[in-house]
């Protein structure tokens, strides 16, 4: 994602009204370390531009205490329990350019500007100046995608045609439609306001979904050569992409994919949406492909060799046990791979390695792994919490 302004971490801020807050909450995908962001869209000489949050600090509305998390401290309310803000719009510019085009500020509850990327909070519709078509993927400039966080169920929407513009890539919540130039208006909840099923809401509709979308989640969609792919065509690989419906994609495995050497860590999990597929990168080359999350595909191609993810696909079986079990996975869920010696000089990765203990990470197969413990580990006082578990795959 793209992003310039101000950009400040704010440990508390006041607001003198409800109507003046415009906070939500971030996607997993821009910067892993927050998890809320607030706009000053007054183009006031006193503008404080865009501030991130942790989701530990509280803000003050008319002199009442606010947390940003439901279990924070009892003496405070949860704002996102509030009725009367969770009714209100909010629309959060990226890129700090708050301005419409005819260079006047939305006041709150407009519109903002569809230029760079956005978050989108609370309307009942929202314009794209593209086209789109609900069920025929080759008349589309964006893809579309339905994801969950702790806060509930997102949107993301991203413009894969460059040639008349760029609306970026936009997270959407409680936003009820979206309408585009060619008149296509697509429901983004499966009711309509008096209850009935929507026939525009595409998320349970089997031939919406076995319809392809590739985001690139770093905002560039250009392919190597310069031109944009067209919808229902792979992105590029460069960088993190959320990758949906596809039959096939291709990577690059700058290692030994045929053992516990592969520069790739592949890792089958699952969520209320189903099975998905993580893939990432671990190599230092400047061609690393980062972290992508795959949903219903059905093969990968590594360097040319096909291997079946779903039992649909072609190829071996990737998740098969001859081939499997006999690999260590490391994969940094927040997309750092990069290990660092205690000196603060990078140590160049490679595959099979462990990877570093920043962030939250996904560990399979390792007959040891390396943690610190700050307290003591041999008493009630020990800075670390482990615990065994289980589900359809085992301990």
């Amino acid at each position: 994602m793209y992003m310039s302004g101000i950009v400040r971490e704010e440990p508390i801020t006041e607001f003198s009204r409800l109507e003046d807050v415009n906070l939500l909450p971030l996607n997993q995908f821009i910067w892993p370390r927050f998890n809320f962001i607030a706009q000053d869209r007054n183009l006031s000489d006193e503008n404080t531009g865009l501030s991130l949050y942790t989701g530990e600090e509280e803000i003050l509305i008319s002199g009442n205490r606010y947390s940003l998390r439901e279990h924070n401290d009892p003496g405070s309310i949860y704002l996102f329990n509030d009725p009367e803000f969770l009714s209100q719009s909010s629309w959060i510019d990226l890129d700090g350019n708050i301005t419409k085009e005819d260079g006047s500020a939305p006041l709150n509850g407009e519109q903002g500007n569809q230029s760079g990327d956005d978050l989108i909070s609370n309307f009942q519709l929202v314009d794209y100046n593209g086209n789109f078509s609900l069920w025929d993927q080759y008349q589309r400039d964006y893809s579309v995608a339905l994801l969950s966080d702790t806060q509930g169920q997102y949107v993301l929407i991203q413009d894969r045609n460059l040639d008349d513009g760029n609306d970026g890539t936009d997270t959407l919540r409680n936003v009820n439609e979206i309408f585009f130039q060619n008149g296509e208006i697509v429901a983004l909840s499966p009711l309509n306001s008096w209850g009935g099923y929507n026939p525009n809401y595409p998320f349970s509709n089997p031939q919406f979904l076995s319809q392809s979308s590739w985001i690139d989640l770093d905002g560039n969609v250009t392919r190597d050569d310069g031109s944009s792919p067209l919808y229902g065509e792979q992105g590029n690989q460069s960088g993190d992409d959320l990758i949906l419906g596809f039959n096939e994609v291709a990577y690059w495995d700058s290692g030994d994919q045929w053992s516990n050497n592969s520069a790739l860590s592949i890792a089958r999990l699952r969520d209320e949406q189903g099975d998905y597929f993580i893939v990432q990168d671990r190599s230092d080359s400047p061609d690393n492909q980062g972290t992508d999350t795959l949903r219903r595909v059905d093969t990968l191609n590594i360097n040319g060799a096909q291997w079946d993810l779903t039992g649909f696909g072609q190829g071996d079986y990737y998740f098969a046990d001859q081939n499997y079990s006999n690999k260590d996975i490391w994969i940094d869920l927040d997309g750092n791979v990069a290990l660092i010696d205690s000196y603060g000089n990078p140590i160049p990765t490679g595959p099979g390695m462990q990877g570093n203990q920043s962030g939250d990470d996904l560990i399979l197969g390792f007959n040891e792994v390396a943690y610190w413990d700050s307290g003591d580990q041999w008493s009630n006082n020990s800075a670390l919490s482990i615990a065994r578990l289980r589900d359809e795959q085992g301990d």
